[in-house]
């Protein structure tokens, strides 16, 4: 069996929110993750992953690279409707991933056609002589750069849905 360490967050959390003592928490953690399935790899809300395990009573998250513990979470069951709300959330979570690829492929058309008015745009800009066509050429760079940076942004947020989606269902399944 594993040994999983947490971190202050974690037993802060399992103090708060399952009452054990902090004394208890990292064998409590241990005993947890002992019934606990790996469901995903997510995303935090600052972009670093983590996996996500879950069991009966508990929704662990836990790093990448170690075996600490970095919050748990209750989860919201109910006997009769479990099959039911687990074969629904299956089947949100597969619709949201390809609407998520979907949406994935369309961003990086456009980040494609974007990149490439970017380098034509910067060979006018090498021939250009004449300053106010320097500075039209300059200004147009400028928003394609801060159309791509936008694209990026949105890349990340369309991958994480998917991620996002599994998290909440997970706390309920």
């Amino acid at each position: 069996m594993i040994a999983w360490k947490c971190t202050a967050h974690a037993a802060e959390r399992a103090t708060s929110r399952f009452g054990i003592r902090p004394a208890n928490v990292e064998k409590w953690i241990t005993e947890q993750m002992a019934t606990a399935k790996f469901l995903s790899v997510s995303p935090d809300g600052k972009g670093r992953l983590r996996r996500m395990y879950v069991n009966p009573q508990v929704v662990l998250y836990a790093g990448i690279g170690d075996n600490n513990v970095v919050t748990v979470r209750k989860t919201i069951r109910t006997a009769e409707w479990a099959a039911v709300v687990e074969r629904m959330a299956l089947r949100e979570v597969r619709k949201e991933s390809v609407k998520a690829y979907q949406s994935e492929r369309e961003l990086l058309r456009v980040r494609f056609e974007l990149e490439n008015e970017m380098v034509d745009t910067k060979d006018k800009l090498l021939r250009a002589r004449a300053d106010s066509r320097i500075t039209a050429l300059q200004a147009r760079l400028n928003a394609l750069a801060i159309e791509i940076t936008q694209i990026e942004r949105d890349l990340n947020t369309v991958r994480r849905s998917p991620s996002k989606l599994a998290e909440s269902f997970a706390t309920v399944v």
